[in-house]
């Protein structure tokens, strides 16, 4: 549904097919936002935050948990200032306004338009 959603420029995704190669391809490619599922195959959305966070060269990337799961306020909490979407309600409107939105946040205050 994403990828539909952000096939068009000036969007480039890219797909990670676990939690583990998420991490890696954020290293890799820093993205200007990671789209995070909460469930994966081998790790929780939470652990592959986590995991971001605690890596200097990722601990920058804006991330948004786009998911089909009600969220505990734990879970919410251990997300600290990600954004989240459900998918249930989830457009293309509201997914690129919350990119544009965490993108440019995360970039410094000359650099915004």
């Amino acid at each position: 549904i994403v990828r539909e959603m952000l096939n068009v420029p000036p969007y480039q995704v890219a797909e990670a097919a676990s939690g583990r190669e998420g991490v890696r391809m954020t290293r890799d490619l820093q993205p200007d936002v990671v789209l995070l599922d909460f469930r994966l195959n081998d790790m929780t959305g939470l652990e592959v935050y986590q995991r971001l966070r605690e890596d200097s060269t990722t601990a920058n990337v804006p991330v948004i948990v786009v998911t089909s799961q009600r969220l505990s306020t734990d879970e919410l909490r251990g997300f600290g200032t990600a954004q989240s979407l459900s998918k249930a309600t989830l457009t293309r409107d509201t997914l690129r306004a919350a990119i544009q939105e965490v993108v440019a946040a995360s970039r410094p205050a000359e650099v915004k338009r």
